[in-house]
C-alpha cells in the first residue's frame, strides 16, 4: 500500500510530538537531580521554576504545550470520523493555550 502526500503531515506531526514529549521528560528528570532540595513526592513540578533552573522548567512546559499542539495538529489531519465533530480539537486547543501561558 503506497502512502500519499496527505499522510506526510500527520507522520511528521506525530514524530515531532514524540520528540517534544521526550524532551519534556528528559528536562524534568534532569531537574529532579539538579534541584535536589525539592521533594517530587509532595511538591508540584511547577515549583522547579522557583529555583536556579527556572528557565529549564519554563522550557519543559513549552515542550509540553507544543507536544499537545502537535497532537491537535494530528487530530486536524485525521479523518473526520476521528474528530467527533471537532469537540476534542477545541478542548485540545484550550489545553495548548493553558500550557503555553503557564
Amino acid at each position: 500500500m503506497k502512502r500519499g502526500r496527505a499522510e506526510r503531515p500527520t507522520r511528521i506531526t506525530a514524530r515531532v510530538a514524540v520528540v517534544l514529549a521526550a524532551a519534556f521528560l528528559a528536562i524534568l528528570v534532569l531537574l529532579h537531580f539538579l534541584e535536589s532540595k525539592f521533594d517530587p513526592s509532595w511538591r508540584m513540578i511547577s515549583d522547579y521554576e522557583i529555583g536556579n533552573y527556572g528557565w529549564m522548567m519554563t522550557l519543559a512546559f513549552f515542550c509540553w504545550g507544543m507536544e499537545t499542539g502537535q497532537g491537535v495538529g494530528k487530530l486536524r489531519h485525521s479523518p473526520p470520523r476521528a474528530t467527533f465533530d471537532g469537540r476534542p480539537t477545541r478542548c485540545s486547543n484550550a489545553a495548548v493555550l493553558c500550557f503555553l501561558l503557564s
